[in-house]
């Protein structure tokens, strides 16, 4: 099974997106949620792509607006599951 950088770049091959045009609609996300922390760089891209390095949750959320994915169906493919939220946080009280 691929793992999440793999089905990045595939979703960023089906849109017909270089790098390149991923950095620079991450810049724009970047200027509308008024932080750099959003930017996704062409260099940072390949890391996720090819060496499955984690992207910070700024960086996922670019990515997911850019390729009109969910966040948590992003998040899901780093092991993190929203949908777990609610039954996580009863479990944790409970064992307080």
């Amino acid at each position: 099974m691929p793992g999440p950088g793999a089905k990045l770049r595939r979703i960023r091959q089906r849109l017909g997106l270089t790098m390149r045009e991923v950095e620079a609609a991450s810049r724009l996300v970047a200027k509308r949620r008024k932080s750099t922390r959003y930017l996704v760089l062409a260099s940072r891209l390949s890391d996720i792509e090819n060496y499955n390095s984690v992207p910070t949750i700024y960086r996922l959320y670019s990515l997911a607006v850019i390729y009109s994915q969910s966040l948590p169906r992003l998040l899901s493919w780093y092991g993190v599951a929203p949908a777990q939220v609610a039954a996580d946080r009863r479990w944790v009280a409970s064992k307080r």
